[in-house]
Formats: structure tokens, C-alpha cells, sequence
């Protein structure tokens, strides 16, 4: 059974008025996270802006993140609100997504490129990603800006 958990949580201050969203994949009991980061650094597995597990498959975005602030081992987070849940086995959407996300990350759009408000960012990925299984199935709430990046 594939799994798939797509999140969001307040941006950092003063973006609160945004989201950032990220998915989750879940195969076997391991999870794993997957996002696009507007900054590129050597943690987790990374691609351009496209990240694997740089942080922890629930935890929101920080509260305060400005330069080395948001490598804190204690630092304050956001509230996580999970968006959707996504089961399957073989051909089910969860199913397709884990193995975009897996195997086939580098049809990927615009990980080499990040633009905070109108995107691509962490919500273009995340909606394309959705709209790539299941076209306007799973839409990303109206503070996910960006989400419409491309279309």
C-alpha cells in the first residue's frame, strides 16, 4: 500500500499570510519528505531547489527564519495542517506519485529556479505534482501562492 500526505504550515515571518506545502510518501513504513526550498543547501538529498528529507516528514515551517535561525536544533514551528491523504496500491494515484517521486523526479519543472510569491516554488511543485496524476483532483487551498505557476 502506497501512501501519500500532502501538508502545509504558515511560511515564516512576515509570510505568514502564505503556506508551504510538501508531500509526504509512505511505502513499507518508511516515509519520506520531499520538498522545494528557496535556498540551496548540502542536507537531506537535494536537486537544484528540490529537496529529499531535509527535514522531518511533519514538522511546519519555522516561526522566525532569517539566515542560520532556521537551522536551530530547538526552534519554534508552525502548526502542520494535513491537506490530504492518499492511499493505493499498484496504478492508484498515491502509487504514480511515489514513483514520480522516487524515480522519476527529474521531469520535475523549474527545480533549478525559485521565485518566493508567483513561483515556481514550493507550491508550483507541489500542485504540479498533483495535477500531474490527477488534473485539478486535489487543488492547493487559495494562500498557496504560486500554485498556479506554468499553467
Amino acid at each position: 500500500m502506497y501512501k501519500i500526505f500532502v501538508y502545509e504550515s504558515k511560511m515564516p515571518l512576515p509570510l505568514q499570510f502564505t503556506v508551504h506545502t510538501w508531500i509526504v510518501t509512505e511505502y513499507d513504513g518508511v516515509q519520506n519528505r520531499f520538498d522545494v526550498l528557496g535556498f540551496k543547501e548540502d542536507r537531506g538529498e537535494r536537486h537544484g531547489y528540490f529537496y529529499k528529507d531535509f527535514l522531518p516528514p511533519q514538522m511546519g515551517c519555522p516561526v522566525f527564519s532569517i539566515g542560520r535561525l532556521r537551522l536551530f536544533e530547538k526552534q519554534i514551528t508552525w502548526k502542520t495542517k494535513l491537506l490530504y491523504e492518499i492511499q493505493g496500491g499498484k496504478e492508484s494515484d498515491a502509487h504514480k506519485i511515489y514513483t514520480l517521486l522516487h524515480k522519476d523526479y527529474e521531469k520535475l519543472p523549474a527545480t533549478k529556479e525559485f521565485n518566493l510569491l508567483r513561483g515556481p516554488n514550493c507550491n508550483s511543485f507541489t500542485q504540479w505534482v498533483l495535477d500531474y496524476v490527477a488534473p485539478n483532483k486535489y487543488p492547493l487551498p487559495l494562500r498557496a501562492y504560486g500554485k498556479g505557476w506554468g499553467k
